[in-house]
């Protein structure tokens, strides 16, 4: 199952002051999707929202590729692309791993004695590519454990 959607993600666990979390449940705003749907018109005319949280939420809208205003088209679109990236990510872990696992077979088949140097050598590399993996998979899908 892929990470999840940063449009689904509440409104709650983004870093958001607590200005801005008042004025979004004062719009009846729970997730990031329902945030991108509201104009900066709707959002500037919450109570207390100033010039400060709307600043701070078109920052972070933006750092993840949203803005206010987004179409049902646009939030489509996004929505694609966070699966597709997630499943080219999926993709191109499972083809590495089968590819180092490949050269692994190769080198210990062609190499008749082996010292515990050359042991030590080969699992040192692998150490590194699996560290690598499981960080991946770890950030992957840290949002389902």
């Amino acid at each position: 199952m892929a990470k999840e959607n940063i449009l689904d993600r509440s409104i709650d666990d983004v870093e958001f002051d607590v200005r801005v979390l008042r004025a979004m449940d004062v719009l009846e705003i729970k997730t990031i999707r329902d945030l991108v749907k509201c104009s900066e018109g709707e959002v500037l005319r919450a109570p207390n929202f100033g010039r400060k949280s709307f600043l701070q939420v078109k920052e972070i809208l933006y750092g993840n590729g949203l803005r206010l205003g987004m179409s049902d088209e646009e939030i489509a679109e996004k929505d694609q692309s966070y699966k597709g990236y997630y499943a080219k990510l999926n993709y191109d872990i499972i083809k590495a791993s089968k590819q180092n696992v490949a050269k692994t077979i190769d080198v210990i088949l062609d190499k008749h004695k082996w010292s515990e140097e050359d042991i030590d050598d080969l699992f040192k590399d692998h150490e590194k590519v699996l560290a690598v993996y499981k960080k991946s998979l770890k950030e992957l899908f840290k949002d389902e454990t």
